[in-house]
């Protein structure tokens, strides 16, 4: 089977999400809850249009993080004791008393609400009017077109119902309906590849009969032997427990790429589900980013497993309403990977009240013991440049989700291999830039958050700052040698095999890895990993080191003063990166 001699470089990292990424804005800037979502003045829709909008429930926050603390702690008699779903949302969810104070409160305008199953937050639906008479202002809505699809988005200029609201702490005035029904694949860059050493051995695959293609591009068994992935259990109970969750906020894949990619490399039966988040028909339009998230999964888990792929459009903020669908699934995650995020700048400017509310989803996840990963960036520590346009502010920035406390951060390395592919080196990601029109270089990302303060197990002793840093940990993120994908290279719709570089494939590549240690630690009758960066924290300064400490290089993308590796702990490269055979044999015992 032809897998193309294109040896294009392709940046995939953390793609900035939203209206704030570039899709074209129309109409006035929404005040107050949305922030960035968009309508025009005199654009209201019929009175009689379905419309739903979202409404954060009074919890208690306070007890979700206090337990959540105990069951995280790797020193506690409480560790990895989590509680069920049903628990998590009965408990550390809205209050019956609650619920049924914001049911009636919205039944006055004849609008209904269904609260979500992580007892957060409830959907209100009703038709526009009863809408408008809620919240006090009309309810607009534009129509964004993107490739294979119409995206329609609802929203209102009201920052919080007019009319009384008990049980309603928080108001999100922002729908969207998006329908792919005739989706289209994206193409990937085709540029000259960028110089890169090949020092490792590939074996068992397609690149072993194209050296060309194979001298910027890892194998699979290459990668898999350096991160120390060969000795993880990998039989069949291991592939049946596994449960591995990829979010898709954009991109999605193909069934045919994936096919060539697993017959390229050797790859034994996975399969992968695709799941849609309310509003959403269709499949998402495959993209190089959904192709490279499943590729990479499916290189690390054992034949027989079976992995989620919850899907959204690039332009659905609801953050929290991705993370619930995960909560949802008929098997709860053990882990879940985003390769998407956005800048905490442009984050906070475009919603304040969805950044908490999701919060309080992530806090649900982790309290039920998911483990969650988010990519840091490829713009170093500016990260609110553009990936794909090279544009934007260049001020220090760091990603979120990967800034929450409930989600690790990965960030970019280089890996350099023996002729066995075992480490011989590990330097930060700094690298020139993926393809024109880009004119600077991309480098993991890293650096100060402005949202959250330190969390109790990032300890002074590691950062000095009072605010939370990333990122926790790194991976092989560099363009050449970089990460075989197969997707899409020209107008014909061809498939190609190409080398990619990004936090993108750094992070569900350790996502997934965890998600393997957890599912032999369900096998051997113990519960998943949970929150995984306090035990990361813990084991760090143990001997022998579960990390290998990165010492060289910086991601000082923009000359920004930040931030360069060094002994320990850094901006640049975090912890270090993960011995996986290591992590799993120093697991304390729940």
């Amino acid at each position: 089977m032809a897998y193309g001699r294109q040896v294009a470089v392709v940046a995939s990292g953390a793609m900035v999400l939203g209206l704030a990424a570039g899709v074209p804005a129309v109409g006035a800037s929404v005040p107050g809850g949305v922030g960035a979502a968009v309508i025009a003045a005199d654009n209201s829709i019929p009175n009689k249009t379905k419309v739903s909008f979202y409404v954060g429930l009074d919890r208690p926050e306070e007890a979700a993080i206090k337990r959540l603390r105990k069951m995280s702690d790797p020193t506690s008699s409480s560790y990895r004791q989590f509680p069920s779903r049903k628990k998590v949302a009965s408990k550390y969810g809205a209050s019956t008393k609650t619920i049924k104070a914001a049911r009636a409160s919205v039944k006055k305008y004849g609008l209904k609400l269904h609260v979500d199953d992580t007892g957060v937050f409830a959907r209100v639906s009703g038709t526009a009017k009863q809408m408008k008479n809620w919240v006090g202002k009309a309810v607009g809505a534009e129509q964004v077109p993107l490739p294979g699809g119409t995206v329609t988005i609802y929203a209102t200029t009201a920052s919080f119902p007019k009319g009384k609201a008990e049980g309603i702490r928080e108001f999100f005035g922002y729908d969207v309906q998006s329908d792919f029904g005739g989706a289209t694949s994206s193409l990937s860059s085709k540029n000259p590849p960028y110089d890169g050493v090949q020092t490792g051995t590939p074996l068992n695959s397609c690149l072993v009969t194209d050296p060309e293609l194979s001298g910027y591009t890892y194998s699979v068994n290459e990668l898999r032997t350096a991160y120390g992935l060969d000795s993880l259990p990998a039989g069949p109970k291991v592939a049946k427990a596994a449960r591995v969750v990829i979010l898709a906020e954009g991109d999605g894949f193909s069934d045919e790429a994936l096919a060539m990619f697993a017959e390229c490399f050797q790859l034994p039966a996975v399969s992968f589900d695709r799941v849609d988040v309310p509003g959403l028909t269709g499949d998402l339009p495959e993209g190089d980013e959904g192709d490279l998230d499943v590729q990479v999964v499916h290189s690390v888990l054992p034949a027989g497993s079976k992995v989620s792929v919850v899907q959204t459009s690039s332009v659905d903020m609801r953050d929290f309403l991705i993370w619930s669908t995960a909560f949802s699934l008929n098997k709860l995650p053990d882990v879940i990977t985003t390769s998407y995020g956005s800048c905490e700048p442009q984050q906070r400017k475009s919603s304040t009240v969805g950044i908490t509310m999701t919060e309080s989803v992530l806090a649900r996840l982790s309290l039920a013991g998911v483990s969650m990963f988010s990519a840091a960036g490829d713009r170093g520590s500016s990260d609110c440049v553009n990936n794909e346009t090279g544009k934007g502010n260049t001020r220090l920035a760091v990603d979120y989700p990967g800034s929450s406390h409930h989600v690790t951060s990965v960030g970019g390395s280089r890996i350099e291999l023996t002729a066995a592919n075992k480490r011989a080196d590990e330097v930060v990601w700094f690298g020139p830039a993926a393809a024109p029109p880009l004119d600077s270089s991309s480098g993991g990302g890293g650096g100060t958050s402005i949202l959250f303060e330190r969390p109790w197990w990032q300890p002074k002793s590691v950062t000095k700052s009072s605010m939370r840093t990333v990122p926790d940990v790194v991976a092989h993120a560099a363009e050449t040698p970089g990460w075989p994908v197969v997707t899409v290279f020209n107008e014909a719709g061809e498939l190609g095999l190409f080398p990619v570089g990004g936090t993108s494939a750094a992070t569900p590549f350790t996502a997934s890895t965890i998600g393997l240690i957890a599912a032999n630690e369900r096998v051997k009758g113990r519960p998943a990993l949970g929150q995984v960066q306090p035990l990361f924290y813990h084991l760090a300064d143990k001997k022998p080191s579960t990390f290998f400490d990165i010492v060289t290089g910086n991601n000082d993308v923009f000359d920004k003063g930040c931030c360069a590796a060094k002994k320990g702990y850094d901006k640049a490269s975090g912890l270090g990166a993960l011995k996986f055979d290591k992590l799993a044999q120093r697991l304390p015992k729940p």
